[in-house]
């Protein structure tokens, strides 16, 4: 049937309708679409993509807002930032609204600041680099090494050059002093050496008054060798000292060991000495007072003879103890045992032999060593707590009564 002509303009219509709203839909797509993307990319767009930051700096939230947003925060799932650490660190943070993300880049780009040390060492000593600068200022972790490897066997003053790199690569240089002392080529001395007097049986001190001294200040090691010493047989014997210090230099002293047969115990004289101490020494007294009162015993107990068996300490102790009286061996053994039984610091001396010997003692209450002599001589003085130089004075003016070799004692004052 064919279509008149008002249904014709009737289906043209439609399809026009029809184009128009297909138009309408598309167009508000459209705009839907540019209006969705444009306000993501303004909410977006509050943040910074990659935040930069110097290592050492603090970071906030507010930071990372490209406007003013004092109340910006970190989310709770958020990435720590490590700002001693160059890198970067992707974080999270929020508005309260919106949570955004941003990638914060830490860099170090300030180089190290530090000073140097002058540094002087022993030959044969090493440092590291470490040990030359002080005060280093820097974010981050700093590597300390030389430029180049010092000399350390080269004697005198040397520049050297110490770098000091941060994880950023940025590297200062510095300049420092280091000086090699001379090598030491001088062996230690040692003091007190002499020869020895032990009763068979009884325990041998070889340590005893010895003193080690050496031109470094450093400890020096001692070895004794009393291998050949055979202390319940009677007879002499050879004892070694031998000194080492630390830069290998030795040396040896030699002396001799006198093994008799036992005819005093220790013990009986120690009971003597104890007997006098508690009759002369007080717990109130000085160190000062003590060796005054054990001088002043002696002066007054015991007579002057002019001989005596010199065969050991013991012997001559307990002979002045008991009777009394004695040559200037028998004091310097009485003087020896009753110091000791006092807690006193001491040691034996003897003259250089010469045409006549003598003995007599050193002291040292905490002030140094100095010489102590309870003999009586016919110009009566009172040689207690005397220092070298007045001893000295006096020997030369007594036929060298006191003349001693001053590199087998320690240092008297």
């Amino acid at each position: 049937m064919a279509m008149t002509r008002r249904e014709a303009r009737l289906r043209r219509r439609r399809k026009r309708m029809i184009k128009r709203i297909l138009a309408y839909l598309v167009l508000l797509c459209i705009v839907v679409g540019i209006l969705y993307i444009g306000a993501k990319l303004l909410l977006g767009n509050q943040v910074y993509k990659e935040y930069k930051v110097e290592a050492g700096s603090t970071v906030e939230a507010s930071d990372l807002f490209k406007k003013e947003n004092p109340g910006a925060l970190f989310t709770e799932n958020s990435g720590t930032i490590d700002t001693h650490k160059p890198g970067t660190y992707p974080v999270k943070v929020t508005n309260g609204k919106r949570v955004y993300k941003c990638d914060v880049k830490v860099v170090d780009t300030v180089a190290p600041t530090a000073k140097t040390i002058p540094v002087k060492l022993k030959w044969g000593e090493t440092c590291s680099a470490e040990e030359m600068v002080t005060e280093v200022v820097d974010a981050t972790e700093v590597r300390i090494m030389f430029k180049n490897e010092p000399d350390f066997q080269k004697e005198g003053a040397q520049q050297v050059s110490v770098l000091i790199s941060d994880q950023g690569n940025n590297v200062s240089e510095l300049y420092a002093e280091l000086t090699i002392l001379p090598k030491d080529t001088e062996p230690p001395v040692i003091e007190g050496a002499r020869d020895l007097e032990f009763t068979m049986g009884s325990t041998a001190t070889y340590r005893k008054d010895i003193v080690l001294t050496d031109n470094s200040g450093d400890e020096v090691e001692l070895e004794i060798d009393s291998t050949q010493v055979i202390l319940d047989q009677e007879g002499a014997y050879p004892l070694t000292y031998t000194a080492t210090d630390a830069s290998g230099n030795s040396s040896s002293v030699t002396v001799t060991v006198y093994i008799s047969p036992e005819s005093y115990s220790v013990s009986e004289v120690y009971a003597l000495a104890d007997k006098v101490i508690a009759d002369i020494i007080t717990e109130d007294m000085t160190g000062y007072d003590k060796i005054w009162a054990i001088f002043q015993y002696i002066r007054k107990n015991v007579g002057y003879i002019n001989h005596s068996e010199k065969i050991n300490w013991v012997q001559g102790a307990y002979e002045g103890l008991v009777n009394k009286q004695g040559d200037c061996y028998v004091y310097a053994c009485i003087s020896k045992v009753l110091l000791d039984r006092a807690g006193i610091k001491n040691m034996d001396i003897e003259k250089i032999p010469a045409k006549s010997q003598h003995f007599w003692n050193l002291v040292d209450i905490g002030e140094g060593w100095y010489h102590f002599d309870t003999t009586p001589r016919v110009d009566h003085p009172t040689i207690f707590y005397w220092d070298d130089a007045t001893l000295m004075e006096y020997s030369q003016k007594h036929n060298l009564s006191h003349n001693y070799d001053h590199d087998c004692y320690p240092k008297v004052q």
